[in-house]
């Protein structure tokens, strides 16, 4: 049985598997690539992430979320949070809970996602990547966390990772 780790970050993100006698291999993606982008794109009718969300956000580029790190377990009013937007080509508003929802246009209406939403989007294909490479199904994983989470942000993955595997 092999471990599955996932390294997730702003813009990329690497998998890497465990095998028996400690070696550890870079899970390469569908493009061969050992980078994943972090990026989900959404267009009028499908949604695309990794390296082909990247591709398409050249075209859509107000469609396309990236930095989704940055925004997981934050507050809307978080000073760092406000100044991190700035940088960001997506829309980002104030939901209901004073968390960030993100709005994009998604089978031709305005559509919001929670961070948690759209983080649990790239992991999941992630995760699709390590089981095609694997063969097999992946039942646990390891998920690097940067040691500056806060434990909202640490418990906002944690819960993401349990929708992906439940």
């Amino acid at each position: 049985m092999s471990v599955v780790s996932f390294d997730l970050g702003n813009d990329s993100c690497i998998i890497a598997v465990a095998r028996q006698h400690g070696i550890i291999d870079v899970v390469l993606n569908d493009e061969s690539k050992r980078e994943t982008p972090g990026i989900v794109c959404f267009a009028d009718k499908q949604r695309f992430m990794g390296t082909a969300g990247a591709a398409s956000t050249m075209m859509n580029y107000r469609n396309s979320i990236s930095q989704i790190k940055r925004l997981i377990g934050r507050q809307y009013s978080n000073p760092e949070l406000q100044r991190d937007l700035k940088a960001l080509s997506f829309i980002v508003i104030e939901g209901p809970d004073g968390y960030p929802l993100l709005q994009v246009q998604y089978l031709g209406e305005t559509t919001y996602f929670t961070p948690i939403h759209l983080f649990g989007m790239v992991l999941s294909n992630l995760k699709r990547i390590a089981e095609k490479n694997l063969n097999a199904k992946v039942v646990d994983c390891c998920i690097g966390i940067p040691v500056y989470f806060t434990d909202l942000q640490r418990r906002a993955v944690y819960g993401c990772c349990n929708n992906c595997w439940s």
